[in-house]
């Protein structure tokens, strides 16, 4: 449980994690691991590092007064 709300040490796992067939040949994603790629994926994107629920927060929600 402490690894779900640690997102450093879920990057570290996805970025340590091992392929489960060869690269290229097959791909599937499952829904919570897609969740943490995406917002890893934010996270180094923006440049104010924030994660998705931050940029939504700043970029969209405010702008429209939600």
């Amino acid at each position: 449980m402490a690894d779900l709300v640690d997102s450093r040490r879920m990057s570290a796992k996805f970025e340590n994690q091992q392929p489960n067939w060869t690269p290229g040949r097959q791909t599937a994603y499952h829904v919570l691991t897609f969740g943490w790629l995406i917002d890893e994926l934010m996270r180094r994107i923006d440049p104010k590092q924030r994660n998705v629920a931050e940029f939504f927060r700043d970029e969209i929600a405010r702008v429209y007064g939600k």
